[in-house]
């Protein structure tokens, strides 16, 4: 096992700091986090997704539309 394989995935990950501006957002994803037993770093990452997989949904109908 090489050392980068013996580390948690947390420490090789890539690393993004994110800046909550005080109007709620923070909190707003916490509870969401809580509510679907994931960690405030995931459900980050997977409203991301969500949203990328929405935008790439949405150009695909535009192009057959075309």
């Amino acid at each position: 096992m090489t050392e980068n394989e013996s580390k948690q995935p947390s420490v090789t990950a890539d690393k993004f700091l994110l800046r909550f501006y005080p109007d709620g957002l923070r909190k707003e994803l916490k509870v969401r986090a809580a509510q679907n037993e994931r960690t405030l770093n995931a459900e980050v990452l997977y409203l991301i997704k969500r949203g990328l997989e929405a935008e790439q949904a949405k150009e695909a109908q535009h192009e057959k539309q075309a």
